[in-house]
């Protein structure tokens, strides 16, 4: 009887080391491997939303050393779907608009532009000193040529662009400011 009994616990004992032998394995291989597990990886859905499908060519801010500046470039989207940008923001100004030009009367005035600015898929929207443009007000240090400011996007379908802009010597882009009176100032 002894004989049986011998035999299944050394298998048994066998099975187990086998069995041991074969986990500690994985789990060397799996930490010694250069892929996260897939927990660590971002969801595409994370990935999509932060990956704007927009970009900002020839970007520029116009130097100053007075308290606001703006923003142009070319807004190009190369989605299939029309986005809007909502928004934007910059570490250098206590406030960021999305604005546009107006002529009445013979005088350029700049105001805030509701809705923000579409760009079509497939197409550009231009951001020019006298038009469309993202105006930086308060700003708290000036903006010297040669700067390079970061500007973050915000656009309707959720995603985001960081984009650094480069400080540009400009004498133009001179408006007149039609904020309100919480603007009055500028």
């Amino acid at each position: 009887m002894s004989v049986f009994t011998v035999a299944p616990i050394r298998r048994a004992a066998t099975g187990v080391a086998v069995s041991a032998a074969a986990l500690a394995l994985g789990l060397g291989l799996t930490s010694c491997s250069s892929t996260p597990a897939p927990s660590e990886k971002p969801s595409a859905t994370a990935e999509q939303q932060q990956k704007a499908p927009v970009e900002l060519a020839d970007a520029w801010v116009k130097a100053t050393d007075g308290d606001m500046s703006a923003v142009f470039g070319t807004l190009k989207n190369s989605g299939s779907s029309d986005v809007t940008l909502e928004s934007a923001s910059t570490p250098i100004a206590g406030m960021v608009e999305l604005h546009e030009t107006i002529v009445e009367n013979g005088t350029a005035t700049m105001r805030k532009k509701e809705g923000g600015i579409k760009i079509p898929a497939g197409k550009t929207a231009a951001l020019e000193p006298g038009s469309t443009h993202i105006m930086l007000m308060d700003l708290k240090k000036p903006v010297k040529a040669g700067d390079e400011v970061p500007v973050t996007l915000k656009f309707s379908d959720g995603s985001t662009l960081e984009v650094p802009v480069l400080g540009k010597a400009f004498s133009g882009a001179n408006e007149n400011y039609d904020g309100g009176a919480e603007h009055a100032e500028h």
